[in-house]
């Protein structure tokens, strides 16, 4: 058999130079930053706009609830209203791009007094100029009328006598077509009013969105991230509690939420903690049907490399834990195919349960250590790279 190879993950075109940290670790005066999150209706949410640019811009957890990728919403918002003008700037790196787009911004909102008083003179001689042109437009205008008021006398006169024979003719026509009308019950559809739509609702932040697997991460294994459970605020206990309702949440509740909102919420963070650790940037593979993406560095700088579908299987039997989509070569024959078509590879990655692992071991993330993780890269077979391959040791 060919020994495999390891594909080398392409470069996108036009990619910065400069690479973030891949992980975001802050340190302040205070000692090591932790971000704050929130929990709530199943959902992870990052809201300060500090956390928001710091998480994503190191390591590129997350994505805006308002975004296709990463946190494009607001910037899109200036585009539209004109705040930003969207020409081509090259820059030599990351930070570089970020410091000429706050420039730009900068520079559009503020406006300069000395540019006000020259538009205003050039408004003042526009203005002048049309007013001239108007006075000797209506002076022609009065001598062709009066030429054309003679000519088109003659003409009427031929004409009155052919249209009084078609009148009676084309009066009965218009009065069948009247009465269709009146028997016929006709919906006509409002016209919608651009002009009158409400604009002052539309949100003019986003949120960052972290899924359950990178907000456990940055919790558990980078120890960086604090989530707070969200509660509501009742009438009757308003008085006893505090403005600031949320309550912080351990480890242990946070694993056993994550774990209660999603069934393979523990073999997917096993799978994505392994990945993560070996130094990928690992993100939704839901657009191409599997469960995550594997990025060298991150998305702006390279195209994902595998796409990974992560089976929960039992150590001892081999045998799938819960449902397997890919169970037969018809899912996978087609899973193949779509990763062909985009660059990319499939790994299949098996998460294997000990089986002597209890259910209340697995209440608590002490568990993670207890699991094994094994890798199987899918390729299609070539019946003539195998033909050459034997020919080649054959000769040696």
């Amino acid at each position: 058999m060919n020994r495999v190879q390891i594909s080398t993950p392409r470069r996108k075109r036009g990619a910065p130079y400069e690479i973030p940290s891949e992980f975001p670790i802050v340190l302040t005066d205070d000692g090591w930053k932790h971000f704050t999150a929130i929990f709530k209706n199943g959902v992870v949410l990052v809201t300060e706009d500090m956390d928001k640019n710091c998480l994503y811009n190191m390591g590129f957890f997350g994505k805006g609830v308002l975004s296709k990728r990463g946190l494009e919403y607001e910037k899109r918002m200036n585009l539209k209203q004109g705040s930003i003008s969207p020409a081509i700037v090259k820059c030599d790196n990351y930070s570089e791009w970020q410091e000429k787009l706050s420039a730009e911004v900068e520079s559009t909102t503020a406006g300069t007094p000395g540019e006000s008083k020259e538009h205003n003179n050039e408004s003042a001689v526009e203005t002048n100029q049309q007013t001239n042109q108007q006075t000797n437009q209506q002076t022609n205008q009065q001598t062709n009328q009066q030429s054309n008021q003679q000519t088109n006398q003659q003409t009427n006169q031929q004409t009155n006598c052919k249209v009084s024979e078609m009148s009676g003719g084309l009066s009965a026509v218009s009065n069948a077509m009247k009465a269709r009308e009146d028997e016929a019950d006709v919906t006509v559809k409002p016209v919608r009013d651009e002009r009158n739509l409400d604009t002052e609702n539309i949100p003019k932040t986003e949120d960052l969105q972290l899924s359950l697997e990178e907000a456990f991460f940055l919790a558990y294994g980078l120890g960086c991230l604090n989530v707070l459970q969200y509660c509501e605020v009742d009438k009757a206990s308003e008085s006893k509690r505090s403005t600031n309702n949320n309550l912080p949440m351990t480890l242990t509740e946070m694993w056993q939420a994550f774990a209660e909102g999603n069934d393979n919420f523990i073999p997917h963070y096993i799978a994505y903690h392994y990945y993560r650790s070996k130094g990928w940037v690992v993100k939704s593979g839901l657009k191409y049907g599997v469960h995550f993406n594997l990025y060298k560095e991150g998305p702006p700088y390279y195209h994902s490399t595998y796409s990974v579908v992560v089976k929960y299987v039992d150590g001892r039997s081999l045998q799938p834990v819960g449902a397997d989509l890919y169970s037969s070569w018809i899912p996978v024959s087609a899973l193949n195919r779509i990763t062909e078509q985009v660059g990319k590879e499939v790994v299949f990655c098996s998460v294997l349960k000990p089986s002597d692992l209890s259910e209340a071991a697995m209440g608590s993330p002490n568990c993670i250590r207890c699991f094994t993780v094994q890798e199987v890269l899918l390729r299609r077979w070539v019946s003539s790279e195998e033909r050459e391959h034997k020919l080649d040791s054959a000769n040696c």
